[in-house]
């Protein structure tokens, strides 16, 4: 479990890192996810060809759509962590509630949460579909959703030659090995830890917009980062004890 916490967490790491890569690509949104989705997807596949191994999802048809209940205790250890954690997000983020333009973003955030919340539950049961299949099959719906959707709106253009260097990067690296962390560690361990310790992704994002593009933190932020993180190993800790 050890490695797999590793894992949970440099992937976190990478995710958080994207913003800072995506900065360099003169794309819209949906063309980077386009593209970074297309190429992870294309690195793992050819890594599972390559590895000679062999497709298993089709034989466990069940958890092509898996039910989501754990009958994980929640104790008041991991309670008080994660009220702990919700506090530093807010001080973290709390700044940009009030100002103008941002319900949309408001909006797709909370949606982002709760299809996150589905993501672990549904990945938790998929106890035969693990690994490298597990992230490969999770990228390749994700582009395929993404083509979808950018080709809805035809909006896909070829990346510039200055965006190429960035755009692999995101798609290899943070996409790509990102995921396969990701998916390979969260079904082996408890969903409360994935669910507690998933806010260090949004605040790896935050520390690196200030090392690496220079803006600002607040007193308020810089508390917000501390809640966050005693939180989150405040529930580690009680959960062992």
């Amino acid at each position: 479990m050890k490695r797999d916490y590793l894992k949970y967490i440099a992937a976190l790491l990478l995710f958080g890192s994207n913003g800072i890569v995506a900065s360099a690509i003169a794309l819209s949104s949906v063309e980077i996810v386009f593209w970074r989705t297309l190429i992870g997807s294309l690195l793992l596949l050819l890594i599972f060809l390559v590895g000679k191994n062999r497709f298993t999802f089709y034989k466990k048809k069940k958890e092509l759509l898996s039910p989501f209940l754990f009958h994980e205790k929640l104790t008041k250890g991991r309670i008080f962590g994660f009220l702990m954690v919700l506090c530093g997000i807010v001080l973290v983020n709390g700044q940009f509630l009030g100002e103008q333009g941002n319900t949309w973003g408001i909006f797709c955030g909370m949606m982002s949460a709760i299809m996150y919340a589905l993501m672990v539950i549904f990945n938790k049961k998929a106890e035969h579909i693990t690994g490298l299949e597990n992230s490969m099959l999770q990228l390749i719906f994700s582009f395929l959703t993404v083509a979808c959707f950018a080709g809805i709106r035809q909006d896909v253009a070829l990346p510039a030659p200055n965006d190429i260097t960035p755009i692999l990067i995101l798609g290899i690296v943070n996409t790509g090995i990102g995921c396969y962390f990701y998916f390979s560690s969260i079904g082996r361990l408890p969903v409360q830890t994935v669910a507690v310790c998933g806010y260090l992704e949004p605040l790896s994002a935050v520390i690196f917009a200030v090392l690496f593009l220079r803006e600002g933190m607040r007193i308020g932020q810089l508390l917000g980062a501390a809640l966050i993180l005693g939180g989150a190993l405040y529930c580690e800790i009680s959960h062992k004890k």
